[in-house]
């Protein structure tokens, strides 16, 4: 859902932007710190923007999408 209003906020800008979907299902606390080390240097740059979305399917998925403008 969030994606196609993102689209339109950086295609009105004419800033080019790749999207990097990832799908996270249930984690540990162990597992939730590793990913949080691995998106770490993504996080401290400022022209990366994170848009989380959470949909409670019966098997829990979250879908995670990263908008990076260039």
């Amino acid at each position: 859902m969030e994606i196609p209003f993102i689209k339109y906020v950086f295609d009105q800008k004419k800033k080019n932007f790749t999207i990097v979907p990832m799908i996270v299902g249930e984690t540990s606390l162990e597992e939730d710190y590793q990913i949080a080390i691995a998106l770490k240097e993504f996080y401290q740059d400022e022209k990366t923007l994170f848009v989380i979305s959470s949909d409670f399917f019966p098997c829990q998925i979250h879908l995670c999408c990263m908008a990076e403008n260039h």
